[in-house]
């Protein structure tokens, strides 16, 4: 057993993704929501934006603060884009701003 995962070395925390977790699938597909979040939106952007669900393709992302809500409204069509394009398996439309 050692000298099995020895063999296979180590691996990136996070690389394995949420596949890698025996975790509840609700709690992996809301894990992958908010990583998926974070990757297309930036680390700036995703610590004031919190996703909050997907519902009926439609994300929904709580923002407290009022100028970064109107600042992610500009940016909403490229992000949407992104999410889109690199993770189509979650089937995200679009993306809807919601008051903290």
């Amino acid at each position: 057993m050692v000298e099995k995962r020895q063999a296979a070395g180590f691996k990136r925390l996070g690389e394995t993704g949420v596949r890698g977790l025996p975790l509840p699938i609700p709690r992996a597909r809301a894990l992958a929501l908010e990583a998926a979040w974070r990757a297309a939106a930036g680390p700036s952007i995703a610590r004031r934006a919190i996703v909050r669900r997907l519902a009926r393709g439609v994300l929904e992302v709580d923002v407290a603060e009022a100028p970064w809500r109107s600042a992610l409204v500009r940016l909403l069509p490229e992000i949407e884009a992104r999410l889109r394009e690199r993770y189509p398996a979650l089937a995200i439309e679009r993306v809807q701003l919601m008051e903290d």
